[in-house]
């Protein structure tokens, strides 16, 4: 009799880890995923800015159903987040001044997946963070806002 609890233990212990194993591997590859998709934005902002900006796609708040990933980690980063690149794109092409504060101020980006129903964005030090709105239910921002909010933001 104890043998049999110690061997359901065992293998509710080995379900439940593997369960769990597959999902860290499953955000892994989704989050490559976003990184990849984001690849050619993050060049040409890049080289707009004459920057040499990193991005980080955290995963802790994503959610698959709002954001359309499929179960193999499939689908791509999102429109939100090529916004906020396309919004710095923006901001180094207005001049050289601002090109110049851009990259000698922004060095990392973060874009978040929420499950929000506002977007937010942020500069903390060197670090731009944009928490996306959940695109069923809230509004992200088109180049033009966003370029308006990155300014506010590296001006302070």
């Amino acid at each position: 009799m104890k043998l049999k609890r110690y061997i359901s233990v065992f293998v509710l212990s080995a379900v439940l880890t593997g369960s769990a194993f597959a999902g860290a591997i499953l955000n892994k590859t989704i989050q490559a995923n976003f990184i990849e998709g984001a690849k050619s934005d993050l060049e040409s902002t890049n080289t707009a800015c004459g920057s040499s900006i990193k991005i980080e796609i955290p995963m802790d708040k994503y959610d698959q159903k709002l954001w359309g990933q499929d179960d193999n980690g499939g689908g791509g980063y999102g429109p939100p987040c090529g916004i906020i690149m396309e919004g710095i794109r923006s901001v180094c092409s207005k001049s050289d001044d601002f090109k110049k504060e851009v990259a000698s101020k922004l060095k990392t980006l973060v874009c978040q997946p929420t499950s929000a129903k506002t977007f937010s964005v942020k500069m903390s030090g060197s670090k731009l963070t944009f928490l996306a709105a959940d695109p069923n239910v809230g509004s992200n921002p088109n180049s033009d806002a966003a370029a308006k909010v990155i300014t506010n933001e590296i001006d302070k």
